[in-house]
Parts: structure tokens; sequence; C-alpha cells
């Protein structure tokens, strides 16, 4: 499809108040372009995205995963950023008093093999995350619960203890719709329910984050439904007059933080 659009040029002074760093046109070509690609800016759809989140996290108790959904290179991990920067700001009050609390925290899940999601693996990696010491030695005492013999059932195990005592108010999965990519219909319906479960006992919001692939694991059972919700970060759609116009407004304002001597038009 053609657009037809007529692009603002900038004024010297809007550049001047609202640009990138001048003293930037002085370093290397390639730290401008680290500035450039490194440069996240606030739009409606990712605000949107964004406040949802945060409300599902704080304003709806009865929600425990929040599956976050949009195509590949939408801006999904930006968005975990500055989601991630804003939970931190909310807490810092309580950190000066609850050292030990971690408020939030991410990590990116891992594409199964063989088709077999890997639970341990995912185990560790939010350990991991978490800053969890001594991951290797965990040992689990006078706990029926726990199968000795069962590696994956201690490290979930030590997850839950981590969890209930670092005391997050959510971490978020990247890449989770890998966790959907299995052979089986049964073990796919497990998987939502191995995180409504860790959600429970980790008194904790889970916020998957993926591509359209996620959505098969929220449509599961009537019970999973009442604790799941569902956040779309959409791209701007060119059909639409109003998103067209909201999009070349935004690529207006990427341009003035492009660190070149003559803005392009």
């Amino acid at each position: 499809m053609k657009m037809n659009m007529t692009l603002k040029t900038m004024e010297n002074s809007d550049i001047e108040s609202k640009g990138f760093p001048k003293e930037l046109l002085e370093r290397s070509i390639q730290e401008r372009i680290d500035y450039f690609t490194g440069h996240t800016m606030a739009h409606p759809h990712l605000n949107k995205a964004y406040q949802n989140i945060i409300n599902a996290v704080y304003e709806a108790p009865g929600t425990s995963l929040i599956f976050v959904v949009g195509p590949t290179g939408v801006g999904k991990s930006k968005l975990l950023c500055r989601m991630e920067q804003k939970v931190i700001e909310r807490n810092l009050a309580d950190l000066e008093i609850d050292r030990g609390k971690i408020p939030i925290f991410g990590f990116e899940s891992k594409s199964p093999e063989l088709s077999q999601f890997d639970w341990k693996d995912f185990y560790i990696r939010l350990l991991e995350a978490i800053n969890e010491p001594l991951i290797d030695k965990k040992i689990v005492y006078h706990d029926k619960s726990v199968n000795e013999h069962d590696s994956k059932s201690r490290w979930r195990k030590a997850v839950e203890s981590a969890l209930n005592n670092r005391r997050p108010d959510a971490f978020y999965i990247d890449e989770a719709h890998h966790l959907a990519q299995l052979s089986s219909g049964q073990k796919l319906k497990d998987q939502p329910e191995v995180l409504k479960s860790l959600a429970n006992l980790g008194k904790v919001k889970i916020i998957p984050t993926g591509t359209y692939d996620l959505l098969q694991l929220t449509d599961l059972g009537d019970q999973l439904c009442r604790r799941t919700k569902i956040v779309h970060f959409p791209r701007y759609r060119a059909s639409e007059k109003d998103e067209q116009e909201k999009f070349i407004k935004i690529v207006q304002e990427l341009e003035i933080q492009l660190p070149l001597h003559q803005q392009p038009n």
C-alpha cells in the first residue's frame, strides 16, 4: 500500500531542545549508532500495553498470569525493560526498609529440544535471574511433597522458596512462546497449569511474553481463563487513518534522535 504523507520539517530550535546530545556529533560513528539503536521512545501502543500490565499486576487480585503477545520485532523486550524500571521505582521506598525484596525480575525461556520443554532448565534460569545464592547446593529437609530422587522436584521447591523469600511483585518470561512448542496436546495444557501453580505458591504475578503462538496457552480451561489476563501489543495499521497518523508522528520524533549534522526529511 502506498502511503501519502507530509513530513513536517523540524526547525533547528526544535532539534536543539528535543534531539540527541550535541556532543555525540564529535563521537565515532559506532557510538552514534549505539545511541540511536539504544534509544527507546514512548508511543501510544507501548504506553497502553504498559498500563494494562501494571493494572493487572497491582489492581487485579484474581489474576495470576498476564500474557503479553504481539508480532516479532514490535518492541516487547523494550516494553519489559520499561516495566521493570517503573516497578523498581514504585518500590524504592519499601526497598529502604526491606533490603531482601526483589520487586521484579525476568529471564528468557529456552527453545525446547526435540519438542520437550525442559522445566529443570527453566527453574535454574529463574533462580539465576533472581540472584539466588548456591543454586547447586540446595537441600530440602523433611518435605513429603518433594521427591528426593527427582531433581526437577527439588529445583521446583527451591524456586518456590526463593520467590517467598524475595517477595517479587511479578516476574516476566521473555520468548515464552517456547513453552507452547510441544508435540503432545495434553502436555500443552500442563504448561500454563504449572505456571499458575507456581504463581499461587510463590505469591507472585507471572508475565509470559512472546509471539502469537503464546495464545495456545491461554484458552485451556475455565479455571485457567479466570486467572489469566491477555495484553495485546500490536503493530500500527496503515489501513487505519488514526494509526497511520500516529505512526508518522513517531517516525518524525525518531528522526530528531538521529545523531547527524543534517537532519533527514
